[in-house]
């Protein structure tokens, strides 16, 4: 008696994502009681002991497998069945910025993104620091972009859950370069006027670095020291000032140096003196100052310590000092003409008037200076 062949096993298709570690099997039932299955690869000759067994790491491409039940009790095969595996490949996707290097110097902000969005379903970002070692993941945010500023490089790790509903991981080192340290600027304080002045310096200049200036009217000089400032007009003004390393391209953080131009006292009010020939009688120049007074011959040069003492026994003509002020900026006025004024000894003789002394006639005195006469 001939005995009827079972029929095929039902099957359904598989779909496994790739790089999947979750081992699976393709799918198929027997239709009868006694029924058992019977794997072969799709050659239809090779056959696989059990159910195949694989996963998304050990796939490269979809496949198929066939499957055939026999029925234990009459010992007959069916035909085979096609039991398909779909591998669901990796998009191919990608971690950018409008930085391409990601390269950022400390401080600054970065912005990620996934592309393209066209298979993605959900994204979830995470960060771990490089620094210390084994710094835990830290969840960062969700969506398509990401904007953070690390504080030192750190690996951005985006969970990408595809429309298929597979899970991948991408990931992008961001690399975060120290800033170098602030030029550290002194303060600098000058009088109006002054001259001679040396170029403002940066105290911790390093290596081939370079300072950069940032000027009032937004433009930026590049430069290892600063011109020297103008002193012709009074006030506080300021250079701020940033020091740059051409390697890595970081600035440090914005340094200051106050500039203070004092402006200059008025010169002291002075007044004549008059000196009279030959008097033994001391005299000074007369200075009004709210200021120390500082004393000068005519030559603005010679120095004289303390107040000019004079008397016109000393003096054979009239002659000037000069005197300026010291206020407590440490800043001089302009210089102040102080006259001495030598009131000459005039050419005076006495005479006698008529030629006769006598009892009742006595003689009479008069003193005379050239066509001048005193009585």
């Amino acid at each position: 008696m001939e005995e009827t062949l079972p029929t095929k096993p039902v099957t359904a298709p598989v779909e496994i994502c790739d790089n999947s570690a979750i081992l699976t099997s393709p799918i198929a039932a027997t239709t009868i009681t006694d029924g058992i299955l019977h794997w072969y690869e799709a050659d239809s000759l090779t056959a696989i002991q059990d159910s195949p067994v694989f996963n998304g790491l050990t796939l490269l491409d979809s496949t198929n497998y066939l499957v055939k039940q026999q029925d234990t009790i009459t010992g007959c095969f069916s035909e085979f069945a096609l039991a398909s595996v779909y591998l669901l490949k990796q998009p191919d996707l990608t971690i950018e910025s409008s930085n391409e290097l990601f390269l950022l110097c400390e401080g600054e902000q970065i912005t990620l993104s996934i592309s393209p969005v066209l298979q993605v379903d959900s994204i979830v970002w995470y960060v771990q620091k490089t620094s210390p070692p084994n710094s835990p993941l830290v969840l960062k945010g969700t969506g398509a972009t990401l904007v953070d500023t690390p504080a030192v490089t750190s690996k951005y790790i985006a969970d990408v859950r595809t429309k298929d509903g597979c899970l991948y991981v991408y990931d992008q080192m961001v690399t975060v370069q120290p800033l170098p340290v602030s030029p550290e600027l002194k303060d600098y304080t000058y009088c109006q006027f002054e001259s001679d002045l040396t170029a403002i310096t940066a105290d911790s200049l390093r290596g081939n670095n370079s300072l950069l200036w940032h000027l009032a009217d937004g433009s930026i000089d590049t430069l290892t020291t600063l011109p020297a400032p103008s002193t012709d007009v009074d006030g506080t003004f300021y250079r701020y000032v940033q020091q740059y390393n051409p390697i890595t391209g970081c600035a440090s953080p914005m340094d200051t140096a106050t500039i203070t131009i004092y402006k200059l006292p008025i010169a002291p009010f002075t007044q004549i003196v008059d000196v009279c020939e030959g008097s033994a009688d001391t005299s000074s120049p007369i200075a009004l100052a709210s200021g120390i007074l500082h004393w000068y011959e005519s030559d603005s040069i010679t120095a004289i310590s303390g107040l000019p003492m004079i008397t016109g026994a000393s003096l054979s003509a009239s002659k000037n000092y000069l005197v300026r002020q010291e206020d407590t900026n440490g800043c001089y006025s302009p210089f102040a003409v102080a006259p001495i004024n030598l009131l000459e000894k005039p050419d005076i003789a006495i005479q006698a008037v008529g030629n006769k002394f006598t009892e009742t006639n006595p003689l009479s005195w008069v003193l005379v200076m050239n066509t001048n006469v005193t009585n």
